[in-house]
């Protein structure tokens, strides 16, 4: 498992009985499981599936309102659920992650290649990815795609370089200089 994941994680109350997170809310208003299951359209029966296979670590049923660990687990679970996936695939995606799982989805994306869940901010791998893809364009000999690539980042950079030559000109101290005869 990528270690770094783990800052995608909700943890349980802590000693105070604050709940402590690795990413702040806000404001938490608790939902009750069943508004969170329609506000994420996951059906109860599933919930009750994720719950009865040992995945949920909380039985729904239960609690009128839930923590924010017990909701970032449901949110979890339930957009994968939600997105399709059962079985064998969720048994897979769940692999090398602790339970319960009180991950903030939003944080992190599964990398399928490497078969591991990474935190969105961890862009190391994506400069070397990049890198292949343009090798394999290249082996591939398509030019078309390599233009258009090389179109956007042309756009991209005369984009940065005219917000930074606005904000140096913003910035920068102006200075007027008079000459000699020059009717100033």
């Amino acid at each position: 498992m990528n270690k770094d994941v783990e800052r995608a994680r909700v943890v349980s109350a802590g000693v105070d009985g604050h709940v402590q997170s690795a990413f702040s809310f806000d404001v938490f208003k608790p939902h009750s499981p069943q508004a969170l299951c329609q506000l994420i359209g996951l059906n109860w029966v599933s919930l009750m599936d994720l719950q009865q296979k040992g995945l949920l670590s909380f039985d729904p049923r239960e609690l009128s309102s839930l923590s924010r660990a017990q909701e970032a687990e449901m949110r979890f679970l339930g957009r994968l659920v939600v997105a399709g996936c059962c079985g064998n695939v969720l048994s897979a995606l769940l692999s090398g992650l602790k339970q319960p799982y009180a991950y903030n989805l939003d944080r992190m994306y599964y990398d399928w290649t490497h078969r591991q869940w990474r935190l969105l901010e961890d862009t190391e791998h994506l400069e070397t990815h990049l890198e292949e893809w343009l090798d394999e364009l290249v082996a591939w000999g398509d030019l078309r795609v390599l233009q258009q690539i090389q179109k956007l980042v042309d756009e991209s950079v005369t984009e940065l370089e005219s917000r930074q030559r606005g904000a140096e000109s913003r910035f920068s101290p102006v200075l007027v200089m008079r000459g000699a005869g020059e009717g100033l």
